[in-house]
């Protein structure tokens, strides 16, 4: 359901430990077993799944986040992923 035009969206992250998330094999997973066509959500960019460990490598400086390198990754893609202001945007 839309959030109403007067309300901000929401946004929504989540944080996995273990592989099969990191790799987004489970996220997949459970959404197909619930019949969602993950392809369409892909190609639609309804769904992004990103690889943790990469994302990490692009703003991690001696065990510790760059602020700037922080922005310069992940901006894009919450940018992406709440392009649609009236929806909700869910990031794990």
């Amino acid at each position: 359901m839309a959030a109403p035009a007067s309300q901000p969206a929401n946004h929504v992250a989540g944080f996995y430990r273990t592989e099969d998330f990191l790799a987004g094999r489970a996220i997949k997973q459970s959404l197909s077993a619930r019949y969602f066509d993950v392809p369409r959500l892909e190609g639609a960019k309804d769904l992004i799944i990103a690889d943790a460990a990469e994302m990490l490598s692009r703003f991690m400086v001696d065990g510790m986040p760059d602020p700037v390198r922080f922005k310069d990754a992940m901006i894009p893609l919450i940018e992406l992923a709440g392009r649609q202001a009236v929806r909700d945007s869910r990031l794990w």
